[in-house]
């Protein structure tokens, strides 16, 4: 596949799909549909953003939060104005995002209002004596003492379209386009730095094995914050058109339900996962013939359920083997 160099950055990439298909769901989110189209523009609109509060190119911007279209649009938009995304999962504790923040040198974050019994307003209000560096802190939903969502758009106004494209001009393939922790064996976790080009092509090679074309839907109940999450299906459902749907909380009959709502075909998650959903498929009334194939990944892939997985849900799930540093996907099954 020849990618042309707007597919050969993150920002690029959403472009791309708002101009190859404007009008298709990009995702599927409660009642609402997000079409690329928007995903384009409310990435923009907060890129302008973030190079209005002084995000130059290479500054580190944590999300933390669970997944939401918005992080979707931060996943963009930090990329857009020129920083590298520094992911955080959801239920790291306040000391831990501490460490992530401090080693990273991120200059702004993310976050959301509470939700699910994590209050991530609290903890960075622990932590933010801590962090000199962390300049701005982007909060959607409920305010508090932090930029609001709108406060931050509204303030991108004053960003012209030429000193954007300026931004995106100075982007290059090989740029960090986001440094994920991972645990690693010894120690503190280490920062795997990544460009844009080693996510790009990553996904877009998962992406054909997968076979995955406009006409898919990819059901994610792995965190954004994993690159199972931010590479294999947002970014790879974003390179081919696809559309995606994020569980803010997994639990397995609601990914059943939610596969039969929004007409999920592909659909990905570790072995506990599918698990869980075969005994709830077993259980149920759950029709899931949309449902076509996906990847099992993050774990040793018991045999059994493969095998029940492929015969029961008749689902022709692939198995991939990879590591963060990898971008992540090193090797994996085919049909």
């Amino acid at each position: 596949m020849y990618f042309d160099r707007q597919q050969q950055t993150m920002g690029g990439v959403i472009r791309y799909a708002a101009t190859e298909w404007p009008d298709r769901v990009a995702i599927y989110w409660e009642d609402r549909k997000y079409t690329f189209a928007e995903v384009d523009r409310m990435s923009e609109a907060f890129a302008r953003g973030l190079v209005a509060k002084g995000i130059k190119k290479g500054d580190r911007v944590g999300i933390w939060m669970h997944n939401h279209p918005e992080w979707v649009v931060s996943w963009f938009g930090v990329s857009k104005a020129g920083g590298v995304v520094v992911p955080l999962d959801y239920w790291y504790k306040a000391g831990e995002a501490e460490y992530i923040l401090g080693h990273s040198g991120s200059r702004g974050l993310v976050i959301s209002e509470p939700q699910l019994k994590v209050d991530f307003p609290q903890m960075v209000k622990e932590i933010r004596p801590n962090l000199p560096g962390l300049e701005t802190v982007i909060i959607h939903g409920e305010t508090g003492d932090f930029t609001s969502w709108e406060e931050l758009l509204q303030s991108g106004k004053d960003i012209s379209q030429e000193q954007l494209t300026d931004v995106a001009s100075s982007i290059q393939r090989d740029d960090i386009d986001f440094i994920l922790y991972t645990s690693g064996t010894t120690g503190k976790p280490k920062g795997a730095s990544l460009s844009n080009y080693n996510v790009i092509r990553n996904a877009w090679d998962v992406g054909a094995q997968l076979e995955t074309t406009e006409k898919d839907n990819v059901l994610v109940p792995v965190p954004y914050s994993h690159c199972f999450g931010n590479t294999l299906a947002l970014t790879m459902a974003v390179l081919r058109g696809a559309a995606q749907t994020p569980m803010l909380q997994y639990d397995p009959k609601a990914a059943m339900e939610m596969v039969d709502r929004y007409k999920a075909t592909m659909h990905h998650g570790v072995p506990t996962m599918f698990i869980r959903e075969l005994h709830a498929y077993r259980e149920g009334a759950y029709n899931i013939d949309s449902l076509r194939t996906g990847i099992m990944a993050g774990a040793s892939c018991p045999y059994e359920t493969v095998k029940a997985v492929i015969e029961e849900m008749k689902v022709n799930i692939l198995i991939a083997y990879g590591q963060t540093e990898a971008s992540p996907v090193i090797t994996m099954t085919r049909f």
